[in-house]
């Protein structure tokens, strides 16, 4: 008989801590067995698997549910869809027919980014979330089993459905009953939450009553007279488990195997186990890949977010070529000409890395590990292309070797540059790349230089390396001329900075011109206005503090002098005069 939300043995309670229900032992489950074998309560299951985010595809998971429940009995007589039952009503679908509309969710540094569709079926939520959090999908279908009995009912109410997981189920209701927010119910919810929430216990271990690598004290049951002891817990998929459900099965619970122990038992993990080796098999097992040469080296200090290997080294021949091998916390490069080097999957390295093509990308291999610069939360690390810099809420981005020595030896992240704020761009042969502080420019095989902070903000306005002015080829020059200023020499113009502003010139007929008539210290004086040019390129021309110059392709050059204003001395004019200030 069903009793609301009390099915004993098929629907669990009360949500422990976070999000767990632990209390109630499972009756019919599985086939009995007199005692639970091989639990270890410091090591309930391995890294390797419980990590494993592509242990299933979503046919899989399917096929599963098929076999779990080869008939759904909704429909039968006193089983009809909608029909109230306890609190709740009973589902429309057993777990195997169950469909829904489902939302996207961003990439977020715990979990990749969920693409919603309509109608998606359980398994392909369950397969999904799982590759997205990198998290088994076996450990996502015993929690659903364990938590509210969903693989294997034949008729599920919706109550099970809005709290698959026993996520956001704390057990604060009168005598530990679940108290479950509905702010989280839905099936999707539910899974992905849960998938989440086990990845954040990976991420701050500091902040969670159960560690990973030392001794814990772990109660029996949620009452504390039915006392506790020491546990060594082993690896983080154990510790992830006792946070979400912080008890661990005494005697009593492990001798009943599948059914109650005493007053003082909890099954949660208990049934976690029992459920992983009666369908999956050992809770150890899974494939062993060998790790070897300078990836083992690098592995060995770095186990704790590396976690187990999942596939085998691979060699790679791209970018001078190199082995990589990929495990549960992210991937370990190690080229022909550097040292190994890895990245966590959520890392935000990797995923500029992908973004700028990988290992047949610009960047090339990785060539020595990311040095972290302290409580910033900034890095920086080595590619065969360059320093890759990684700056928190500004970015990641690559500053090509051309370009690395000049920020290094301008004292990087503190420095008189700071970070990079955008990718460098190359313009034949000339690399530029824009930092928090100023630019640099390296044109061919020159020296990189400093862009003259006093033109950045006016070159950048034109376009920057893009710009038709190109980039600087000398420093700027001093003029005292006129009340005083710069020009300063790029490779496809000049630029002229005094109070009137900052003028670009493109080289051509209407600059040879200026030039020729001495420039700022000639007759025309400083640039007032920037020049104007038809789209043909046959007439330009330009303001200056002495008069407007005009140059067109048919009649050659005029220049215009017009009176000063009062205090301003007008230099002796050139070229042709144009009596009313205006060429026509």
């Amino acid at each position: 008989m069903k009793r609301g939300t009390t099915r004993l043995g098929r629907i669990l309670l009360a949500c422990v801590a976070a999000v767990a229900v632990t209390t109630t032992p499972l009756v019919n489950a599985a086939p009995a067995q007199a005692a639970v074998v091989g639990f270890n309560p410091g090591n309930i299951i391995s890294d390797s698997l419980f990590y494993n985010g592509n242990a299933m595809s979503a046919s899989d998971v399917q096929s599963f549910l098929n076999q779990r429940v080869p008939r759904c009995t909704i429909g039968d007589p006193g089983r009809q869809a909608g029909m109230p039952w306890g609190n709740t009503v009973i589902s429309n679908w057993c777990l195997r027919g169950y469909a829904m509309n489902t939302v996207s969710k961003p990439a977020n540094a715990h979990c990749g980014a969920y693409v919603g569709r309509a109608n998606e079926s359980a398994a392909e939520i369950i397969a999904k979330v799982g590759q997205a959090c990198g998290i088994s999908q076996r450990v996502l279908l015993i929690t659903l089993e364990k938590e509210q009995s969903l693989v294997s009912d034949s008729w599920p109410t919706q109550r099970q459905i809005d709290v698959a997981t026993g996520y956001a189920c704390p057990d604060s209701g009168p005598g530990w009953a679940a108290n479950c927010n509905p702010e989280y119910y839905g099936f999707q919810n539910q899974v992905y939450y849960a998938a989440w929430q086990l990845k954040v216990y990976r991420a701050f271990p500091g902040s969670f009553n159960y560690k990973p690598f030392q001794y814990n004290t772990i109660q029996y049951h949620p009452n504390p007279a039915c006392g506790s002891s020491q546990v060594y817990i082993e690896n983080w998929a154990t510790a992830a488990l006792y946070i979400y459900t912080p008890y661990q099965p005494n005697a009593a619970a492990l001798a009943a195997g599948w059914g109650t122990g005493d007053g003082c038992s909890s099954y949660g993990n208990r049934n976690f186990y029992n459920f992983y080796v009666t369908w999956f098999g050992s809770t150890q097992g899974g494939p062993s890949y060998p790790v070897n040469g300078g990836i083992l080296t690098y592995w060995n200090t770095n186990k704790d977010w590396l976690g187990q290997p999942t596939a085998a080294a691979r060699s790679i021949s791209s970018s001078g070529g190199g082995y990589l091998q990929d495990f549960e916390g992210g991937f370990v490069y190690l080229s022909n000409s550097g040292v190994a080097a890895g990245l966590t999957r959520t890392s935000q390295i990797l995923q500029n890395f992908a973004a700028a093509g990988g290992l047949e990308g610009s960047w090339g291999w990785p060539i020595s590990p990311a040095v972290y610069q302290g409580s910033s939360g900034n890095n920086v690390m080595q590619f065969q292309g360059g320093i890759v810099v990684e700056a928190k809420e500004i970015g990641v981005f690559l500053i090509p070797n051309a370009l690395a020595s000049y920020w290094q030896s301008s004292g990087g992240f503190n420095g008189s540059l700071g970070v990079p704020t955008a990718p460098a761009k190359t313009v034949e042969g000339s690399v530029s790349q824009r930092f928090q502080k100023n630019a640099v420019v390296k044109i061919g095989s020159g020296q990189p230089l400093l862009f003259d902070q006093r033109f950045l903000e006016s070159w950048e306005n034109l376009g920057g390396a893009s710009a038709a002015i190109g980039l600087p080829v000398g420093a700027a020059v001093e003029i005292s001329a006129g009340g005083g200023g710069q020009e300063y020499p790029l490779g496809g113009g000049m630029m002229y900075r005094s109070a009137a502003g900052v003028f670009a010139f493109p080289n051509g007929n209407l600059l040879t011109l200026y030039k020729q008539a001495g420039g700022p210290a000639g007759a025309w004086g400083w640039p007032t206005g920037k020049p104007l040019c038809s789209a043909d390129g046959t007439q330009c021309s330009g303001t200056f503090v002495a008069g407007v110059a005009v140059w067109t392709e048919r009649r050659g050059s005029q220049f215009t002098s017009y009176s000063a204003p009062a205090g301003v001395e007008i230099p002796p004019g050139s070229g042709e005069s144009v009596t009313g200030g205006v060429v026509q």
